[in-house]
């Protein structure tokens, strides 16, 4: 049977795993086999624990457009079963779930990346969706929070706010790649993005150096102090944001970007 393996070690390796143990000072931990998913998940992406302690992964399923994107559900005895059909944008028929967090109430936040197939009905058509939960755990309703986007990609919830990543903001005049971290209220609804400087909800940008690998922001987490962490691979091992008062972003580790206060 075809089947699409997925590899779980730390999730901080995602970020700091080309750094080497004399960089960083400890051994990280290695990378081992932990589930085989079956042919309905053909392309893994973002994953998620629930608030029951269950693994979610989103499966856009990139790899066989013929499989409905879905959510995976991972028992912490590592029994898996399909949880829910991601709902499709209407005018594409299709969805693509690639980041995805929970909020303090157990609603699931999932960026819908449209574009990343690159067909023409997808362009612009990204959304950050809310899924709101019954307290049997059925989808009782799906909610828009930001639409028209160019290219969601991860997505992080914290104090009330959801952080998401656009890894391409080609509306943005550059001579390299550009790309940034937006930021929404948990209770914003159908906020339409122009992917431009004119978007009140975004935060940062960043321009991706590197002209072979024109990439931008990707992953995104914080740690227990508050740091945003997001990654950009073809650049360094990552790019940190830190959180001060009044909501400003610094980068420490990059040397190109924009800040908006």
């Amino acid at each position: 049977m075809k089947t699409t393996f997925l590899l779980i070690g730390l999730f901080l390796c995602l970020l700091i795993g080309c750094c080497s143990e004399g960089q960083t000072g400890k051994k990280l931990q290695v990378s081992t086999l932990f589930m085989e998913l079956p042919e309905i998940c053909p392309t893994p992406d973002g994953m998620a624990i629930a608030p029951d302690g269950n693994l979610i992964v989103a499966c856009p399923n990139f790899a066989n457009p013929a499989t409905p994107a879905c959510l995976m559900r991972i028992t912490p005895d590592k029994q898996i079963s399909k949880w829910i059909d991601v709902p499709v944008l209407a005018e594409t028929g299709v969805a693509c779930p690639m980041g995805i967090a929970f909020n303090e109430k157990g609603e699931l936040y999932i960026c819908d990346n449209q574009g990343w197939s690159g067909s023409e009905q997808g362009r612009g058509k990204g959304r950050l969706l809310k899924l709101v939960f019954d307290s049997q755990g059925m989808l009782q309703e799906t909610i828009t929070v930001a639409c028209q986007m160019e290219h969601p990609n991860g997505v992080r919830v914290r104090n009330g706010k959801v952080y998401v990543t656009q890894s391409l903001l080609s509306a943005i005049p550059s001579d390299c790649l550009v790309s940034g971290v937006y930021c929404f209220n948990e209770g914003d609804c159908g906020i339409a993005i122009t992917n431009t400087l004119e978007d009140k909800n975004l935060l940062v940008t960043v321009t991706t150096r590197n002209p072979q690998v024109q990439y931008g922001l990707d992953g995104i987490v914080f740690d227990k102090a508050g740091n945003l962490y997001v990654a950009i691979l073809v650049m360094e091992p990552f790019i940190r944001l830190y959180w001060m008062r009044k909501e400003k972003w610094y980068p420490i580790r990059y040397g190109h970007r924009t800040v908006r206060s």
